[in-house]
């Protein structure tokens, strides 16, 4: 009697996932693994053991690792590891945790007839932004 035996594998598990939530939101991480004998998975964050807990949930035997409530203290990189006695194989994710939308005015510079814009950013994060109103063409310098 022969058994086959097939190396663990994730769906997805050669590239890393870029996930953004905003603060509060639930994160859900995914972890399809396949194998024969089934493997065994663990989460890492930042390479440390991710226990379950209600602040992070291993879902469905660690499948799906759920974070409720996001926080900003989330932000991470987060690893998802299966192994068997075939094996091992990882799926990266890369989690980005913003703060709530804040307006924020700012004076523009060259724009002509002496324009203004607004822009809703995240805060500490200049580079998501977008304008809600104003006048003239900005060009932000």
């Amino acid at each position: 009697m022969s058994f086959e035996i097939v190396p663990p594998s994730i769906k997805g598990g050669n590239t890393t996932t870029e996930v953004s939530a905003l603060l509060n939101n639930l994160i859900n991480l995914e972890c399809e693994a396949k194998g024969i004998p089934v493997p065994t998975i663990m989460w890492y964050k930042d390479g440390r053991p991710v226990i379950s807990s209600p602040q992070a949930l291993y879902v469905d035997r660690g499948q799906f690792l759920q974070i409720p409530r996001a926080q900003v203290s989330d932000s991470a990189k987060y690893t998802c590891r299966v192994t068997s006695a075939a094996g091992a194989a990882e799926k990266i994710y890369a989690v980005d945790v913003y703060g709530e939308w804040e307006l924020v005015e700012l004076a523009i510079c060259q724009v002509t007839g002496g324009a203004f814009w607004k822009l809703l950013c995240l805060p500490s994060a200049s580079s998501l932004c977008r304008p809600v109103g104003g006048n003239g063409s900005p060009r932000l310098r």
